[in-house]
């Protein structure tokens, strides 16, 4: 069972192929066309050209963002590509992942239980973990598996997870807008969502209520809430929710006379708040059963076919992209200046991309000490930065 974050990796990546040949044919003075049989000998070399790019280094910008799915009892094996392909044995999680190179190290979590996963080889050879049969004995998660060679799209977790995950979803304090509309006088207004589910069991409220001032003339609009959860073990989904309002704090009444979808936000009607019942004082939501696993992957480097197809390669090195492009132009047009030129700035550009990938190798939040009132040691008699930092007087 899946999730759903939809969330776009390399999120600036938007350069077309068309738009590096474009590039390159004005670097090279149109002596290659931008269409034709001379577009196909560029688009040819944009594929060699994003390839090396990408086999330089293990870039941010090819990681997924965080993936989810939920585990069913004691099943170990857990299909990760498209959706019913699934080989015999694994767990459809519907993710529908159709590119993945490999699992990022230490990215698998258990989300239920508060703890990565660690990698390994092979199932673990215990009594504790296994059964004499081969089979693996259900309990909490702790360990995953990754075969990047045989098979790319499956995950195995280990031991078997068990599905006796009690926890029932409550929305957090939504957030509320206001948008142009009717012609009420201006108000304050407490505002609480709940979920609900396939079959209509409904949540507790969120805690505490949202508290949105709406000025005359103008109605609220809640945003709709956001789970990376939306089925259940059971298949039951998380899919909708209620709204509650009212002008007193504890006084929230429903303003849905059904539940709006998850990923729909609800409008005020233009006459305002509606009588209603008070939310549930206990929430009745399916349990989650199975536990939500978290992870990431870095994507396969695709071969690139055609003039409309969008690189990887985010937009700020587009000139990267067309030197390299224009360096094997050069040289098939036999332009041995040129082409030293072009690569000589597609190097420099190779240069810069791999600079910027590590100018915070610890993590933005890391500050280095500044240079203006410290001081390297350096190793005696050899000149060495020995990495020690000492303060100025």
């Amino acid at each position: 069972m899946t999730l759903v974050i939809a969330t776009s990796y390399a999120g600036n990546a938007t350069l077309t192929v068309q738009n590096i040949v474009d590039c390159v044919s004005q670097d090279i003075r149109s002596q290659l066309a931008t269409s034709g049989a001379d577009s196909n000998i560029l688009l040819d070399y944009t594929n060699r050209v994003q390839l090396d790019i990408l086999r330089k280094s293990r870039w941010d910008w090819m990681m997924s963002p965080p993936k989810y799915f939920i585990t069913e009892n004691e099943q170990t094996d857990y299909w990760l590509g498209a959706m019913g392909a699934n080989i015999r044995g694994t767990v459809d999680t519907a993710l529908n992942l159709t590119d993945i190179d490999y699992i990022k190290a230490d990215s698998v979590y258990d989300r239920s239980n508060f703890h990565r996963l660690l990698a390994t080889q092979s199932q673990p050879l215990s009594n504790v973990l296994s059964f004499k049969s081969g089979d693996s004995r259900p309990a909490t998660p702790a360990l995953y598996r990754h075969d990047r060679v045989s098979n790319p799209n499956v995950l195995s977790i280990f031991p078997a997870p068990v599905a006796n995950n009690a926890f029932q979803p409550e929305p957090p304090t939504p957030i509320v807008e206001q948008t142009a509309g009717g012609a009420l006088a201006a108000r304050t207004y407490y505002m609480k969502v709940t979920f609900i589910d396939t079959v209509g069991n409904e949540s507790t409220a969120s805690d505490p209520a949202a508290i949105q001032y709406i000025a005359a003339n103008n109605v609220a609009r809640v945003k709709s809430p956001e789970l990376p959860l939306t089925l259940t073990t059971r298949g039951i989904s998380y899919g909708r929710y209620n709204v509650y309002a009212s002008t007193t704090l504890g006084r929230e009444q429903k303003q849905t006379a059904s539940p709006s979808n998850i990923g729909t936000d609800w409008t005020e009607p233009v006459g305002g708040l509606i009588a209603g019942t008070a939310p549930p004082a206990t929430n009745g939501l399916t349990p989650m059963d199975g536990f939500l696993i978290e992870f990431r992957y870095y994507r396969t480097r695709p071969q690139v076919a055609t003039l409309g197809t969008t690189l990887l390669i985010p937009n700020d090195y587009k000139d990267v992209l067309c030197s390299g492009v224009a360096f094997h132009a050069a040289k098939f047009l036999n332009r041995p200046e040129d082409a030293s030129a072009f690569f000589s700035l597609y190097q420099e550009g190779l240069i810069g991309m791999i600079r910027d990938k590590n100018q915070f190798p610890k993590g933005g939040e890391f500050v280095r000490p500044d240079p203006t009132s410290t001081v390297r040691g350096t190793v005696t008699g050899l000149g060495l930065d020995s990495g020690l930092e000492s303060s100025l007087p």
